[in-house]
């Protein structure tokens, strides 16, 4: 049996938005967007290391990574000044294996997801 997978669009604006709340700034954010800036405030004693040799900087390219009902992304790109942050639809990309374990794991999807496999469907 195939999952029926659905878009789902809302007709937000933020000019409505901001003249319901009376507020002359408003944005609209993706959610791991939203984490990424608030990233970008955190004070270094909040981040733990993974790698205890790796000396931390505050500078350079990040990628914000989220598991949780899908495969939420965000990447912080370093201009030499400041981050500018792009959010992403990673979690949509196509599955593409490359070697046999992954191919088993592809052909547990067969006939279960329509459309292509993405890694945030798997």
């Amino acid at each position: 049996m195939a999952i029926a997978w659905r878009q789902i669009c809302w007709g937000i604006r933020q000019e409505e938005i901001g003249k319901s709340v009376n507020a002359a700034n408003v944005w609209l954010l993706n959610d791991l967007e939203a984490t990424a800036w608030g990233l970008l405030g955190l004070p270094g004693a909040d981040f733990v290391g993974l790698n205890p040799n790796v000396v931390p900087v505050r500078s350079g390219n990040i990628a914000v990574l989220v598991a949780g009902t899908g495969l939420g992304e965000a990447i912080m790109i370093w201009d030499g000044a400041s981050h500018r942050i792009i959010a992403t639809e990673g979690g949509h990309a196509d599955f593409a294996p490359v070697e046999q374990r992954q191919i088993g794991l592809l052909s547990l999807s067969d006939g279960k997801v329509d459309e292509h496999v993405s890694y945030e469907r798997l």
